[in-house]
Parts: structure tokens; sequence; C-alpha cells
């Protein structure tokens, strides 16, 4: 965590400067709603429904909505231990270099589909795409950079706030661990299939999921 502060909307008393130290805030509420947040044996889906975007929601969203049904079901059987957070956005400011000699400041902006903080694999990311073109999965590829580059920096955070070393984290980050998931495109069509990507065939029930899973 980070040496941040925030400022609180009450006071204790005509003394209190209403600073609060990040880190503390985070775990008060961490305590108040999630109470084996420390050491978890389920699944706790961030928000813990579906939250839809669209009055009539589209297939892509409808997609995203059962694997987001998938991923609680499945965890809250297997009993995994982690914090699954859907739909959360993101801004990094990264520097690239132009004709190998000029940095220019660029700014990446997304939205992680799946964040999940699991216990044991550590952090792993889920990019659901709806699609059904067989091959055409340029854009998932792209979102997993994108996923790449927020975890980048936040390692880089980390290490400059002393909470980890750079060893410790060059190791977590070179396992980075994204997937792509095509619950509409089946594996047995695909003319490649690659490891990182997740297909019809182990969305069909939370059973192949299981198989899937134990096999990543």
């Amino acid at each position: 965590m980070f040496d941040w502060q925030v400022k609180a909307c009450g006071q204790k008393d005509l003394e209190d400067d209403g600073k609060r130290d990040l880190d503390e805030e985070i775990c008060n509420q961490l305590d108040s709603k999630y109470e084996n947040w420390r050491n978890p044996k389920t699944t706790y889906m961030v928000p813990r429904d579906f939250i839809s975007k669209m009055h009539n929601p589209d297939i892509g969203e409808i997609t995203e909505e059962e694997f987001f049904n998938l991923l609680q079901t499945f965890g809250k059987r297997q009993g995994e231990p982690m914090f699954v957070i859907h739909s959360y956005k993101f801004c990094e400011c990264i520097h690239e270099w132009e004709s190998g000699f000029k940095k220019l400041q660029k700014w990446v902006m997304g939205e992680h589909d799946f964040v999940a903080v699991h216990r044991d694999h550590g952090v792993l990311f889920f990019q659901v795409k709806a699609t059904k073109t067989i091959g055409n999965h340029q854009k998932a590829q792209e979102q997993i950079r994108k996923d790449k580059i927020s975890l980048m920096k936040f390692f880089e955070r980390m290490v400059k706030a002393g909470k980890i070393s750079k060893k410790k984290a060059d190791k977590v980050f070179n396992n980075f661990p994204a997937f792509a998931v095509l619950p509409n495109s089946r594996r047995g069509d695909s003319v490649c299939t690659q490891d990182n990507f997740i297909y019809q065939e182990d969305c069909a029930s939370v059973e192949a999921f299981s198989v899937w899973w134990a096999s990543f």
C-alpha cells in the first residue's frame, strides 16, 4: 500500500484536521464489508452484483454478465480465495520512443473487464469479447497489452514507495497472467489456438471452467 492521505468528510473533534491514512481507511472499509478479507476462503465479487450500463444490453454486455456469473459460481463452489473486481477503469501516463531517439508522453486509458486478486495465484486479468469471428482476436490482444501497462505502472509505484523490491516486482510481472475470454468462439473452429485464450468450450459450464482453471 502507499503512504498517501485522504481528506475525511467529518472530523472527530474540533482539533481533527480531517486527514486520514489511505491504507488505514481502505482496511477499515474492507473490515466493514468483507469480514474475512485478510484470509478469504471464498470468492467475493466487487461489486457484488453485475451492474448493467445499458437500458437494453447488447451482446457484449450480455456476454460479460454471463462470464461474471460463471466466475462467481465457480469461485464460491470451489472455495477460491479471491476478490474479482469488475469493470475497473484506468488511466496511465507512459513514455514511448519515436524513431529510436525522441521520447513522447502518451496516455493509455482503458477498462479492465475483470481483475481477480487471488490469494495463491496473484493478480489475473480477464478481457471478455463477444466476437464470433474466428481468428479476429486483435482487439483482445490490445486490451491485454493495456492490462500489462497498467500492472507495470502499479508495480513501479509500489517499488517507489518501498512496499516491494524491484526484484520481486519483476518476478511477478514476468509471470503476467492475462486471458482473453471468447465465450462465443469455439476453440475447435479456430485456426490458431493460444494459451492465453479462453474459448466457448471452457465457458460452457462451471465444470468445464474448472477443468480450464486447473490447467492454466
